[in-house]
């Protein structure tokens, strides 16, 4: 009796299952970056390019180019008309204003990076 019920059940939730195959939905952001790593990204690449900047200007030109890929992936995945509003409908509208914040952040410490590099130039007397 014991085994007659567990396989009932067993075939009711697989029945379930694929009756309703809109319960297991996971479309788009289970294969989307977190806003902990996208935010890692921004904090830890940002810092490490900054620093790069700082110390000789083609260090910061080596360390800016993969998070400068990561955070183009993200706005080519954002923007693009068939992925984008499904994240936007998964995650909100949150997720994709934090992931912008991630990237301006970034893009805030390369300028500053950059501005410290142009700022210790040697200027010629015009």
């Amino acid at each position: 009796m014991q085994e007659f019920r567990a396989i009932l059940l067993g075939a009711a939730i697989l029945g379930g299952i694929v009756a309703f195959p809109q319960v297991a939905v996971a479309e788009v952001m289970d294969k989307e970056p977190t806003l902990v790593a996208t935010w890692a990204w921004a904090l830890v690449g940002g810092a490490l390019s900054f620093v790069g900047w700082r110390w000789r200007w083609w260090a910061g030109a080596v360390l800016v180019l993969l998070p400068a890929a990561y955070f183009t992936g993200l706005h080519f995945e954002l923007t693009d008309p068939y992925v984008g509003p499904d994240i936007v409908r998964e995650a909100g509208r949150g997720y994709v204003l934090w992931s912008y914040s991630a990237a301006a952040v970034f893009i805030v410490l390369q300028v500053a990076g950059v501005w410290h590099v142009v700022r210790r130039r040697p200027h010629v007397a015009s």
